[in-house]
């Protein structure tokens, strides 16, 4: 799922509000608020809904997702050697293609390279697909982790 983005420093400064007035106005405390807008918290539904009447603006113009936030191109693998789980993150390693469906844009994410294991330092080789649907919903995906060439462990 995409992060939560927000507007709440913003819209809560036009309003002539310290973080402090807010916090009053909906019962919490002032910590609450600057970690609301550091993005460090995401709010109840009902805290949600009461700074969006505090505040006279509808919940989706203050609490939002980015409609251009994919999935996560991080995955846990298990290196082949040893037999460790390492953290992968393909977002650099991939080729990217779309494909147009009824709902928008699919993208599929294809990759092979090599990887580094943190733990007994050897080299493995990532291949396969991440698929998102549209809107950022995973949709599917095939993982492949093999021995390098050359390995006398193959």
């Amino acid at each position: 799922m995409s992060p939560l983005h927000t507007r709440l420093h913003e819209l809560r400064k036009e309003k002539g509000l310290q973080q402090a007035d807010l916090a009053a106005l909906v019962d919490v405390r002032r910590e609450t608020i600057g970690n609301l807008e550091n993005g460090k918290y995401n709010p109840s539904l009902k805290l949600a809904l009461d700074i969006s009447h505090a505040l006279n603006t509808p919940v989706d113009q203050i609490f939002y997702f980015d409609e251009h936030d994919h999935i996560s191109l991080k995955r846990i693998v298990v290196c082949p050697y040893c037999k460790a789980k390492t953290v992968v993150d393909m977002t650099d390693e991939c080729e990217t293609s779309t494909y147009e469906r009824q709902m928008g844009e699919e993208i599929m994410y294809e990759f092979s390279f090599s990887h580094e294991c943190t733990s007994c330092g050897r080299e493995m080789i990532v291949s396969g697909h991440i698929c998102e649907y549209p809107v950022g919903a995973f949709n599917d995906e095939h993982i492949e982790v093999k021995c390098a060439e050359g390995s006398e462990d193959e």
